[in-house]
């Protein structure tokens, strides 16, 4: 199906090339915080936004989305 989307728009797939290659075994890499990430690859800290997390904390979420009303 994929291929006939494809034919269909006239486009030629093409393999990509990768941009930045990484070191085999360099696992510092997964240690990164997001500001670490950025200065190794280049970009801006503010690339992925910052999470935001709620001020309700997760169980009283939890029991919230449980409670059903009846009646």
């Amino acid at each position: 199906m994929a291929g006939e989307i494809v034919k269909a728009l006239g486009l030629t797939p093409q393999k990509l090339k990768p941009r930045l290659r990484l070191e085999k075994n360099n696992e510092k890499v997964l240690a990164f915080d997001m500001s670490e990430a950025a200065a190794y690859f280049g970009v801006p800290a503010d690339t992925i936004a910052q999470r935001t997390r709620s001020t309700t904390p997760r169980a009283t979420q939890e029991k919230q989305q449980l409670e059903i009303p009846v009646g």
